[in-house]
């Protein structure tokens, strides 16, 4: 490769020009075909130059917004800066506008944020923590907008995801890693379920009789399990407590069902779901699993 940029558990590569992403076994997976490309950054989309226009992909490659701008920065927070016909402003992650482009600059430094989510200011140091603004990603009830009773079509759907997403023999099948919540902290969402069955095909041929198995995608597998990760940043690894508080706070309402002596490996239950939270070094895993 040419270049090559770390992007969560993929690279951003460039091959004679051009970018595209690969996994870390080196294996393709989006073709290098973009003379310029931003890292997903933990998104479901990135922004590319396709021809002389950006517009942004999928985690496939496919263009889920049609190339149209001038420029275009990575997602953000749900929101990504563009440039069109000289000014800038911000869309939503299916392309419509939620400031229309009227800015004929931006801050530098809130253009590299928008680049590489940080800024040089970043280096100030500040006790400031909100806990609280942290775990507002977390939906105890719609896990990432899905209902407790959710498929993988319904996931698929909701992620623009296909069957290679998915592992054929484990059961726990990573939606997305390290997407920002802010400076103190990042978060991961995964699933658990069948996603494929053993299929047996009883063979007959002039050997006689044989058993063959296969293993076929479950679309209408119902997921079992919902987990999230919350990561913070090395500086703020004493402050795993304080989430675990917040999270408790989320909690009222919902049963005690287990602790253990440390207080770090907490169920709670309000008789539809269980919810598991344990802290350990600067991550916090909030377990979710319907009982009904």
């Amino acid at each position: 490769y040419k270049d090559m940029k770390a992007d969560g558990k993929k690279y951003l590569v460039n091959m004679d020009g051009q970018w595209g992403w690969c996994d870390q076994e080196g294996n393709m997976l989006v073709n290098p075909q973009f003379s310029k490309a931003h890292p997903y950054q933990g998104n479901k989309l990135a922004a590319v130059r396709s021809g002389d226009r950006f517009g942004f992909i999928d985690r496939e490659g496919r263009i889920a917004i049609n190339p149209q701008f001038d420029e275009a920065w990575p997602l953000n927070g749900g929101l990504a800066m563009v440039r069109h016909s000289g000014k800038i402003g911000f869309i939503d992650d299916e392309g419509k506008y939620v400031i229309n482009p009227q800015f004929t600059s931006v801050p530098e430094d809130l253009r590299t944020f928008y680049t590489h989510g940080g800024t040089e200011y970043q280096a100030v140091s500040s006790d400031f923590f909100n806990a609280t603004s942290l775990i507002r990603v977390i939906d105890f009830d719609n896990p990432e907008g899905l209902p407790l009773n959710a498929t993988f079509k319904d996931l698929m759907e909701k992620f623009d995801l296909d069957k290679r997403h998915f592992k054929k023999y484990k059961n726990s099948h990573e939606v997305f890693s390290d997407k920002k919540i802010s400076a103190d902290a990042s978060y991961s969402f995964t699933v658990s379920g069948e996603a494929f069955q053993e299929v047996v095909k009883i063979i007959s041929d002039w050997n006689g009789l044989y058993y063959d198995t296969s293993m076929n995608f479950n679309k209408y597998g119902k997921i079992t399990e919902f987990a999230y990760t919350i990561s913070l940043t090395s500086k703020n690894k004493q402050k795993t407590k304080a989430v675990l508080k917040a999270l408790q706070g989320k909690l009222s309402g919902y049963k005690l069902v287990r602790t253990n002596q440390s207080r770090d490996n907490l169920k709670y239950s309000d008789g539809k779901k269980q919810v598991s939270l344990v802290s350990m070094s600067s991550n916090i895993y909030i377990t979710i699993t319907p009982l009904t």
